[in-house]
C-alpha cells in the first residue's frame, strides 16, 4: 500500500479533503529524506506484535475519537 493509498483512504473515511500531486518546491533536496516504506514485519519478528485491526477500521476509530475530542473542546470553549 502506498502513502497515496493511505491518504486516499483518509479522505474517503473523513468525507472531505483531496489528495493532490504537486511539484516539489525549490530547494527540496536539502530536506528530502528519501523513500518511505512502512513494513510491520520487523515489529512482528522482534516484538511479537501484530495489529488487531485492519487499517480501515483503525482509521475510522481514530477519526471518530478525534471528532469526539474536538466536539468536546468546542462545547467547553477550549481550543477549536
Amino acid at each position: 500500500m502506498s502513502l497515496r493509498d493511505v491518504a486516499e483512504q483518509i479522505v474517503e473515511t473523513t468525507g472531505f479533503g483531496e489528495v493532490a500531486t504537486v511539484p516539489w518546491p525549490e530547494g527540496y533536496e536539502e530536506v528530502e529524506t528519501g523513500d518511505f516504506l512502512c513494513d510491520i514485519r520487523r515489529a512482528e519478528e522482534v516484538l511479537g506484535w501484530r495489529p488487531v485491526l485492519d487499517l480501515g477500521t483503525g482509521l475510522k476509530r481514530t477519526i471518530e475519537t478525534y471528532r469526539q475530542i474536538l466536539a468536546g473542546l468546542t462545547r467547553s470553549g477550549g481550543a477549536p
